[in-house]
């Protein structure tokens, strides 16, 4: 990355409008967590960092 480039790490995430039932909400879950498995696999080996630590990094901060 060059040097005044910045990155972003967050947890993946979905938006949604109407109703769902239970189990397409479960599926949609699953795929989540899927894809949050491979994000940190790839800022793994890009960042020589333990998967506890970019889970860290990727949680949302709130402040009031």
């Amino acid at each position: 990355m060059p040097s005044n480039s910045l990155m972003m790490i967050h947890d993946p995430a979905i938006g949604l409008s109407g109703y769902y039932p239970a189990a397409e909400l479960s599926k949609l879950v699953e795929a989540l967590a899927t894809i949050k498995t491979s994000i940190i696999a790839a800022y793994r080996k890009r960042c020589k960092v333990s998967d506890e630590e970019i889970e860290t990094m990727s949680r949302p901060v709130y402040r009031p």
